[in-house]
């Protein structure tokens, strides 16, 4: 089950007996409190979206002439990505249907496909970045991501560090913002591993003397793109109170000085920066072009 600004989604593998093949099910609903506690507006006086039998979308995904299992689903704002393994070339690989308007349409992606086994699946998604995991049938757990809401796919890596000890089981891996949690033997029990998910991590710091400036680093794991940055100076300032810009791109590892550089004021100040979400504050003292006391 997933939760975004507009809908709630559920997913469930449905062993269709008519067909003798396993499809993807899914059902949506509100997230609407007022319409949520409406009642009734469904058939038999059942209410319209609160009673599961009768949400008001509902249909399959990954259904045909194969066998579809094993989904995971996540949301963010008005995308869903769901990710299922899928036999349908002869061999288990993952499939990923996406919808970028609330589950009103879905396209279909292939997150990875080889000549060996890639099994349950699990998925997280913020804003258009999007990670998934599997088990590979060698042992091994593999995260790939995508940067459009699941259109496309980059190429899997590799993330367990011994090698083919991760529990070929379903719901053997989860991931979230915080992290990717899985099944490990390779103690000679079922252990729980954690690894953090590779991403930018954004740290700032400020430093006064003649004019001030803030350095902003990236201390995660990935290229951080497109960081919008501002800083703010309150008090008695005549010039330099308020500055701005985009880092274009920030390596692992890579730092970048920002600021307005000169400033002219006096009295106390409270230096404010932003960058990528993230708010660093400093107090000092201003004495014309210098910053002091931070």
């Amino acid at each position: 089950m997933a939760t975004g600004t507009n809908r709630i989604m559920m997913v469930m593998q449905h062993d269709n007996e008519t067909t003798g093949h396993s499809e993807i099910a899914y059902k949506m609903t509100v997230t609407d409190r007022d319409l949520l506690l409406t009642q009734g507006g469904g058939p038999g006086g059942m209410d319209k979206y609160a009673d599961i039998e009768v949400w008001p979308w509902q249909g399959y995904l990954g259904k045909g002439d194969f066998d579809s299992k094993c989904p995971s689903v996540s949301a963010s704002g008005s995308n869903f990505v769901v990710v299922y393994m899928s036999n349908r070339n002869g061999n288990w690989d993952i499939y990923c249907s996406y919808s970028h308007d609330d589950g009103e349409s879905w396209s279909e992606s292939v997150v990875v496909s080889s000549a060996y086994d890639e099994m349950y699946p699990a998925v997280y998604i913020i804003g258009n970045a999007v990670y998934c995991t599997f088990i590979k049938e060698d042992g091994n757990l593999y995260l790939v991501k995508s940067e459009d809401g699941g259109a496309t796919w980059g190429e899997p890596v590799k993330i367990n560090d011994a090698d083919g000890t991760v529990v070929k089981e379903p719901r053997a891996v989860d991931v979230t913002g915080a992290g990717i949690v899985w099944v490990d033997t390779r103690n000679g029990n079922y252990d729980i591993y954690y690894s953090p998910l590779p991403a930018p991590k954004i740290e700032i710091s400020i430093t006064g003397g003649f004019g001030v400036k803030a350095t902003i680093a990236n201390t995660g794991s990935e290229t951080a793109k497109n960081v919008d940055w501002s800083m703010d100076l309150s008090g008695l300032v005549f010039v330099g109170s308020h500055s701005e810009g985009t880092i274009d791109e920030l390596a692992p590892g890579e730092s970048v000085e920002v600021g307005p550089g000169f400033v002219f004021g006096f009295g106390p100040t409270t230096i404010t920066v932003t960058a990528e979400g993230k708010t660093f504050t400093a107090s000092g003292f201003i004495l014309g072009p210098l910053v002091l006391g931070l």
